[in-house]
């Protein structure tokens, strides 16, 4: 069984049980640390556990599904076959289906659903700019995975939803997403433009140097007539966003409820801690906690007796000149090994992280490239001792 330090950091306590009978369970973390692999394995070790999983993912360079051995461009999700199940050992009642987010397609949904009418949807959708202005709204990507999330919580064909959040410069990013596509739909450029479109003064002096030039470039992209069309579109998101805010509340709400789960995925290296202690901090602010502190890609321990005396005998059989990468490969993973632990001190020099239930995850040869090591490390993952 999986276990986790208590508390106190004296015993053990079984975590899992609890981890996997919330709603969402949400990995966070900076890039580089293997948080997709981590979230594919807890899915995996979920499903074995009995639970019907959707791991649900939007990363754009597609590794969750590479991973697990699904179709990149499906936006619809996709159940694991029968014998991808069996390889991964997992078995009924146990299911896993993969989701690839679209988030040009949430939005398309997202704004048909918030349209009051069918006229208004067909005007916003069908605008030239707005598959341009998709890509430039501040934070949708990270909204529009909550979207989709959010749809699913109503899906009885899921017992636990697994997210791998979006790879972000900082990994607290995400939560703030709605605030910041609020801030995009509704905020003083958009309503300085929208004002524009409806023939106002003065409202270009709102526009920023950063807007100025996402304009020329599309006036590049669409001619002539660039502003006037964009201001329009925008009068219209205007419209149909008017309640936004109140979203974006209850958006808020869902994901700071108690049904939400959140693991936090670092390494044992300087940067991923720095970064660990911020996301530590961001979330006390937001009156929130990791539930999960994974550690990941750790080197595993050598007994250093029993390899010295073999290195000894060694020396006194064979030229010792032939010994030298050996004794500097031997020397560089004791050094990696103190290093290791050096930086788990300072991690854990954050009294959140040090209470937090956590467990170290060994660095798989080759990385995490398909079922065959994504089964390696959902074994390891139920056995691995607490950090």
């Amino acid at each position: 069984m999986l276990c986790a330090a208590s508390v106190s950091g004296d015993s053990y306590t079984p975590f899992v049980p609890s981890l996997f009978q919330r709603r969402v369970v949400v990995c966070i973390g900076c890039g580089g640390v293997g948080k997709t692999s981590v979230a594919s394995t807890l899915a995996v070790t979920a499903a074995r556990a009995g639970k019907r999983v959707l791991a649900l993912t939007v990363d754009p360079s597609g590794r969750l599904a590479d991973s697990l051995g699904v179709e990149r461009d499906r936006p619809d999700y996709q159940p694991l076959s029968d014998e991808k199940l069996s390889d991964l050992g997992i078995a009924a009642p146990g299911a896993l289906s993969v989701g690839i987010l679209d988030p040009q397609q949430t939005l398309y949904e997202l704004v048909a659903r918030a349209s009051k009418d069918e006229a208004a949807r067909d005007r916003i959708l069908a605008h030239p700019l707005f598959r341009f202005l998709s890509d430039y709204l501040a934070g949708a990507n990270e909204y529009m995975a909550m979207e989709r999330l959010l749809q699913t919580l109503g899906d009885e064909r899921f017992d636990l939803v697994v997210l791998d959040t979006p790879p972000t410069r900082h990994a607290l990013d995400f939560l703030s997403a709605p605030e910041r596509f609020s801030s995009a739909v509704n905020g003083p450029v958009v309503r300085a433009l929208a004002r524009a479109a409806k023939g106002g003064t003065g409202a270009l002096d709102w526009v920023s140097r950063t807007v100025a030039r996402v304009i020329r470039g599309l006036g590049k992209l669409a001619g002539d007539g660039t502003l006037e069309q964009l201001t329009t579109l925008l009068w219209e998101l205007n419209v149909v966003f008017g309640d936004f805010d109140e979203r974006v509340r209850r958006i808020g709400e869902a994901f700071r409820s108690p049904s939400f789960a959140y693991v936090l995925v670092t390494r044992l290296n300087r940067v991923a801690a720095d970064d660990a202690h911020y996301v530590s901090q961001s979330l006390r602010a937001a009156e929130m906690r990791a539930d999960l502190l994974v550690v990941n890609r750790v080197e595993t321990t050598v007994n250093d007796a029993p390899l010295a005396a073999g290195l000894s005998e060694l020396e006194q059989r064979v030229d010792s000149e032939s010994l030298d990468s050996l004794r500097r490969a031997v020397r560089f993973h004791q050094e990696l090994i103190i290093a290791q632990s050096e930086c788990l001190a300072e991690l854990l020099r954050d009294g959140d992280l040090r209470r937090c239930p956590r467990v170290m995850l060994p660095a798989v040869a080759g990385g995490v490239l398909g079922l065959a090591q994504l089964g390696q490390l959902a074994d390891a993952l139920e056995t691995a001792p607490a950090g």
